[in-house]
């Protein structure tokens, strides 16, 4: 459960978490220096996918799964990604998707995740991304934690 919110150059996140029925934070917010990628889903299949796309997103190295991880599993998991020029949203299918202004006139500004309706509510009526994550974390009962934010040089 979470909640990844973008707007203005700034990815923020909330640090909630669950293994094995257990809250335990983490973060959801990695970067390289030059893009910063922000994690929904499965933490394990974000985290290596996440890794995947720090590390460039080759396709001739793919990412090595585990091997009882065949069959019709398929892994789950969202990314947003933030290059300075360009937000894209990336999926289970590996195919890196624009993401488009949400209002025109009000700058880009999106959020994936269980909290991403209150946190879009949120930025449609002015909220930063981090103010639209602690929206969602009132509204949500899987959004929790504190707040990380991350904006490039």
């Amino acid at each position: 459960m979470s909640v990844v919110a973008f707007r203005d150059g700034t990815m923020a996140a909330d640090t909630s978490g669950e293994c094995n029925d257990r809250r335990l934070p983490g973060t959801k917010l990695l970067t390289n220096g030059t893009i910063i990628v922000g994690m929904a889903g499965d933490d394990a299949d974000a985290q290596r996918a996440a890794r995947w796309v720090l590390d460039g997103a080759d396709p001739a190295k793919p990412i090595v799964w585990f091997p009882w991880e065949s069959g019709s599993w398929k892994p789950n998991f969202g990314l947003l990604v933030w290059d300075t020029h360009s937000l894209t949203y990336w999926g289970s299918t590996f195919v890196p998707a624009p993401v488009i202004p949400v209002v025109r006139g009000r700058g880009l500004f999106y959020a994936i995740g269980c909290g991403a309706e209150a946190a879009l509510g949120a930025m449609h009526m002015g909220a930063t991304a981090e103010e639209a994550v602690r929206v969602a974390m009132h509204v949500n009962v899987g959004v929790w934690g504190d707040v990380e934010t991350m904006k490039l040089p």
